[in-house]
C-alpha cells in the first residue's frame, strides 16, 4: 500500500524499481490514436494552468479508441503479457476496469484500482473511500438526470479506478435504480470525475455501464 497524491487515498502500489518502469496514458496503444486523452495532456502539460479549465459535460476521452498490438500476445514474457493485458483493459472498459491480477510488475504512473473501500477515505472520523466515491458520483448522476429528465438514484459503489496527480480522476462503477419502487431492478453505471487538490470537483461522464459485470469476467480472461 502506498499514499498517492495529496489526497492520500491508499491504493495498491505496483514496484517502480526497476529502469524500465512504466508509465500509462491511455493513447499508448501501439500508436493507433493520434489525441490525448484528459489524463495524459495533464500530466505532460502545466498542470498550474489547466486548475481553472473545466472540462467538457459527457465528453469521453476513450472514445474511438480501440487496442491493437502490434505483436502476438501468446509471449513467453509475463511482464511484457501483463503490460499488453492491462492496457487492454483500460482502453476496452473505457478507463473504468483493471483486473489486478493483471497489473505489470514495472509502473511508474497511470490508471490504477483503488482497494479497501470501505476503509476510512482520508482519517478514522472521515468518510469511507465508498462513501467518499458514492459522493463524486451523485454528482455526476445529478447532471445525468438534470440533462436526461431522470430520476435515477443512487444505490451502492462497486468499484473504483483512480489516476492520481494534482488533477486526479476517478472512474466509478456503481448500481442504481432507475425509477422509484422497491421491486426497480439495479442497473450498472458509471461515473467519472475530476477533482483538483486545490479542491475544485467536476462531474465529467455518467452513463448505464457499457461494460456489465458479466463482461468484466470476460475480460479477464485476455
Amino acid at each position: 500500500m502506498c499514499i498517492l497524491s495529496d489526497a492520500e487515498v491508499s491504493v495498491e502500489c505496483w514496484s517502480m524499481g526497476n529502469s524500465d518502469a512504466r508509465r500509462f496514458g491511455p493513447e499508448e496503444d501501439s500508436g493507433n490514436s493520434d489525441s490525448q486523452s484528459e489524463e495524459e495532456e495533464d500530466s505532460q502539460s502545466g498542470e498550474e494552468e489547466k486548475d481553472s479549465s473545466e472540462p467538457e459535460w459527457d465528453k469521453d476521452s476513450y472514445d474511438g479508441r480501440e487496442y491493437h498490438s502490434a505483436e502476438k500476445e501468446d509471449t513467453d514474457e509475463e511482464a511484457d503479457l501483463k503490460w499488453r493485458r492491462y492496457k487492454r483493459q483500460l482502453i476496452e472498459t473505457k478507463g473504468f476496469f483493471v483486473d489486478p491480477e493483471n497489473k505489470p510488475p514495472y509502473f511508474s504512473m497511470g490508471i490504477l484500482p483503488l482497494v479497501d473501500l470501505d476503509d476510512p477515505f482520508l482519517d478514522d472520523e472521515g468518510p469511507t473511500t465508498r462513501e467518499f466515491c458514492a459522493d463524486l458520483a451523485i454528482l455526476c448522476l445529478d447532471k445525468f438526470n438534470q440533462h436526461q429528465g431522470s430520476s435515477v438514484q443512487m444505490e451502492q459503489v462497486l468499484w473504483v479506478n483512480y489516476f492520481g496527480g494534482s488533477r486526479q480522476y476517478f472512474y466509478i462503477t456503481f448500481v442504481a435504480k432507475e425509477f422509484e419502487s422497491p421491486d426497480a431492478p439495479l442497473v450498472e453505471y458509471q461515473a467519472k470525475v475530476l477533482r483538483h487538490t486545490i479542491g475544485k470537483t467536476y462531474p465529467i461522464l455518467c452513463r448505464p455501464s457499457p461494460n456489465p459485470t458479466w463482461m468484466r469476467e470476460k475480460l479477464k480472461l485476455k
